[in-house]
């Protein structure tokens, strides 16, 4: 019963903040890390059980600060709720404790010490919407939350009286530590539990190569993936795969940088999906509307820190791509494919071709960082195994329409 768990946190909380010595003084003790683990353990059973009543009440949404409700004799009310569902999220779906997760595939997993249960929130969007031409960037769905339970009293004997709690779930990207009866405490938190659920259920590694095949055509533009809520306070990191890739590429590169405090506390990372069966000038255009999209969409007034001081990283042919989004071609490339002057009759009649041929800088870009990009072509390509790979490779089916 959730009572039971309430209990158990009640009276961890007790020990924690009421004993007879100060935390401080406790610091040391294996008793106090005991309490701390044992709080920990029945905050995440307290948010298991309470999702799970949620579920079947047909509570799809986060609950609204200062509800309440009564379950098992207790009184629980809803403090702060710092969760926010993505675009295109109707519901929440699911909530995975991360002490329950089997993470593969990281070289590291990076998480926090400190007080709270550590969670998976999952409110992924449709399908329609992750396809939607008109919506250019989507949230991976996948929200570290950290579950606080806090004991209203300001005696030991009060805390101890009490049947009421206060459920708070926080934005461990938002808020690193919680005032709780004078005391500063850091917060619990993973960073890479998040990360690792949304790859591991993406599928990601099959869909690239069926895509490049001309086997999948789900992916018929780009798209621009948040990997945390958007912050318009931090920088803007954008990372472009290669061939026959996904972000799947980017795994302990991204999770290197949101493991890291410092990194985390001034960056956010944009990973760009996008299908690589379509040749580069029309990936080119095709994700520099994207990104402009984005942050249009984001920051319509085009004056927060996220929209400036952009570090685009590209990889293979993302690193290509990357390149171009820096450059301006002036007239070079008309001139030196088609002899075109800007008022000649051949370049009205292959106006259609401007988007491709006169390149510009995308707004906002600082820095660019190429990973074994093969800017001036590779021997590779002509080797007798890459033309035979060539030769199955399939257009985008929207693109040939």
């Amino acid at each position: 019963p959730i009572a039971d768990y309430l209990d158990a946190a009640r009276y961890a909380y007790a020990y924690l903040f009421f004993g007879e010595r100060t935390p401080r003084e406790r610091a040391f003790e294996d008793r106090q890390t005991q309490m701390r683990d044992s709080y920990n353990y029945a905050a995440e059973r307290v948010a298991a059980l309470l999702f799970a009543r949620g579920q079947r009440a047909g509570h799809v949404h986060p609950p609204s600060p200062g509800s309440a409700e009564a379950v098992d004799g207790w009184r629980l009310r809803y403090g702060e709720i710092q969760l926010t569902l993505p675009r295109g999220a109707p519901k929440l779906e699911a909530m995975v404790p991360a002490s329950r997760l089997r993470i593969d595939g990281l070289e590291s997993v990076y998480r926090r010490d400190g007080l709270g249960a550590e969670v998976v929130m999952v409110a992924r969007p449709t399908q329609a919407a992750r396809r939607a031409p008109t919506q250019p960037f989507a949230e991976t769905g996948y929200l570290p939350a950290t579950v606080l339970l806090q004991f209203p009293g300001d005696t030991l004997a009060q805390v101890l009286d009490t049947r009421e709690a206060v459920v708070d779930a926080l934005d461990p990207y938002r808020q690193d530590t919680m005032q709780l009866d004078g005391q500063t405490v850091p917060l619990a938190a993973n960073f890479s539990a998040p990360y690792a659920l949304w790859l591991a259920e993406s599928g990601f590694n099959r869909k690239a190569i069926d895509n490049l095949l001309g086997r999948d055509n789900a992916l018929d533009h780009p798209r621009v993936i948040l990997m945390q809520p958007y912050d318009p306070h931090r920088l803007t990191v954008v990372m472009i795969h290669g061939l026959a890739s996904s972000p799947e590429a980017w795994v302990n590169l991204a999770n290197e940088v949101m493991g890291d405090e410092a990194l985390r506390r001034r960056y956010q990372i944009w990973e760009v999906y996008y299908p690589t069966n379509a040749p580069i000038p029309v990936n080119l255009v095709q994700i520099r509307a994207a990104l402009e999209q984005t942050f249009a969409a984001l920051d319509p007034a085009g004056t927060a820190p996220a929209s400036h001081h952009v570090t685009l990283i590209g990889h293979s042919m993302g690193g290509v791509i990357a390149r171009l989004l820096v450059v301006d071609s002036g007239d070079v490339l008309w001139q030196r494919i088609f002899r075109a002057p800007p008022d000649s009759p051949r370049r009205k009649r292959l106006a259609a071709l401007a988007p491709y041929l006169t390149i510009k800088p995308l707004p906002g870009v600082d820095e660019a960082i190429f990973l074994a990009a093969p800017h001036a072509g590779t021997p590779v390509a002509g080797h007798w195994l890459a033309r035979m790979v060539t030769r199955l490779i399939r257009l985008p089916k929207t693109l040939l329409d």
